[in-house]
């Protein structure tokens, strides 16, 4: 049974999508018998993805919400390393080819992984930097405890994540 959305349920869309991955903090929560507590360092950046949709290009018509972004794609999360934010089977609306000079730490980017080239891994920056091998960045998943092993070098970034469907 499919279910109309009201323009209500349309805003709050459009409030995901542009405030989208970064609305939780890099520090997960557990309960215990005693209440909250911190079970993950909160060393992970607590920067929020740069805004990439604007209002004026979302629409709501009916039950539909269209989505005016040229080139925008759409991918299935597969995997933990972005929980509690993004999980499997959530719909990431993704940019391909960004700007590396406009990436920031905070942004999800998806890249090629350096073992199976085939394979897009999707972990939000955490730093961005330059060596003699150009420029790379530090990625994490808001689930590890650490960051990824290797440094992402820009030729293996193919996209940047604008916003995500639960």
């Amino acid at each position: 049974m499919v279910k109309k959305l009201s323009h209500r349920w349309c805003i709050a869309v459009i409030v995901l999508l542009t405030v989208g991955v970064g609305f939780i903090s890099g520090a997960a929560l557990a309960q215990n018998g005693s209440g909250i507590r911190l079970v993950k360092p909160a060393s992970v950046p607590l920067d929020a993805p740069q805004v990439r949709v604007s209002l004026s290009q979302l629409r709501c018509v009916g039950d539909t919400l269209q989505v005016n972004i040229p080139d925008l794609q759409v991918g299935i999360i597969k995997g933990t390393s972005m929980l509690p934010l993004v999980g499997s089977g959530h719909l990431a609306l993704l940019l391909p080819n960004p700007d590396i000079q406009k990436l920031a730490v905070g942004d999800l980017v998806a890249y090629s992984s350096l073992f199976e080239p085939d394979t897009l891994v999707a972990h939000r920056i955490v730093m961005i930097g330059q060596d003699s091998s150009g420029w790379f960045a530090k990625v994490q998943g808001m689930n590890n405890w650490e960051p990824d092993l290797f440094l992402v070098r820009q030729q293996q970034v193919k996209f940047v994540a604008v916003g995500v469907l639960w």
